[in-house]
């Protein structure tokens, strides 16, 4: 019994001891979220506003065709203009199915303007009421099934175009390539889900993004000047973005979204991620 006493004891103690710590841990964490509210007030109360950067758009650019990876022409940090061609898939199939299409519809055209004179020459009949109703229905049917095999040929040559086009990546817009996801010789299926290939964000303008009380928030509107203070030099900026739902809650207060668009000058340019000061004029 006397062990078993001494089992209890330990088992007890061990328990008490975690209870503690769990215990320190919430008081803990309490505390840390207290002195992020005080600061947060300390903020507010100095009407200066403490974000972050970020981009102020971010494109996955892949493309809907599957093939094999031949070039690839951009880096990560490359600066490039719209419609630059990043990657390109071998095209060698579109080529050929392309050089087959258009020598297919040349054959359609002809015969869709064959069986277009022979309506002609049918209707001319008929009018003449040498041709019965039976023979010029007969070449309204070879008509249509020859407009409608060079109507489909027509379909085909704008989808190997389209082929042609999606075979080289190009960038939508201006920008900076912040991830290159393949590898020149790599195969890519895009059968159910195109997967993206290159990452570009857009820096002209960036963007600071900062969490506001809801007093702050009410008091501000979209387009009002804000100075941005990035490294000790001023910039003008503009609230673009006002959130409308917290986004997350310190001590029980909800913080919502502020997003200010500026443009730097300079040779210092901002990264995503790095913090500067928002001043509302």
């Amino acid at each position: 019994m006397g062990t078993v006493g001494r089992v209890g004891d330990r088992a007890r103690v061990t328990a008490d001891s975690r209870r503690g710590d769990v215990k320190h841990r919430f008081s803990t964490a309490w505390r840390l979220i207290g002195i992020v509210a005080i600061l947060w007030s300390a903020s507010a109360s100095a009407d200066d506003l403490v974000a972050r950067v970020q981009w102020s758009s971010v494109s996955k650019i892949g493309t809907p065709l599957s093939g094999v990876i031949t070039e690839v022409l951009t880096n990560v940090g490359d600066r490039v203009q719209k419609d630059d061609v990043l990657i390109r898939l071998d095209d060698r199939l579109s080529r050929a199915r392309l050089v087959e299409v258009e020598a297919t519809l040349t054959q359609r055209k002809l015969e869709e303007a064959e069986a277009r004179k022979e309506l002609d020459r049918a209707l001319e009949l008929f009018d003449r009421t040498v041709l019965s109703e039976r023979d010029l229905q007969l070449a309204r049917v070879v008509h249509a099934d020859a407009y409608a095999s060079m109507t489909r040929m027509q379909a085909d040559l704008t989808r190997v175009t389209l082929d042609l086009e999606y075979a080289s990546v190009r960038a939508p817009s201006a920008g900076m390539v912040s991830e290159v996801l393949v590898v020149a010789g790599e195969t890519v299926v895009n059968t159910l889900v195109s997967h993206p290939l290159v990452v570009i964000v857009s820096d002209n303008p960036l963007q600071a993004r900062a969490l506001v009380d809801i007093a702050q928030i009410k008091a501000m509107r979209t387009g009002d000047a804000v100075t941005v203070v990035v490294a000790g030099t001023d910039y003008p900026g503009i609230v673009t973005r006002l959130g409308f739902e917290p986004v997350v809650e310190v001590a029980d207060a909800p913080q919502y979204e502020l997003i200010v668009s500026f443009t730097p000058r300079g040779t210092h340019r901002p990264l995503a991620g790095e913090h500067v000061m928002l001043k509302p004029r």
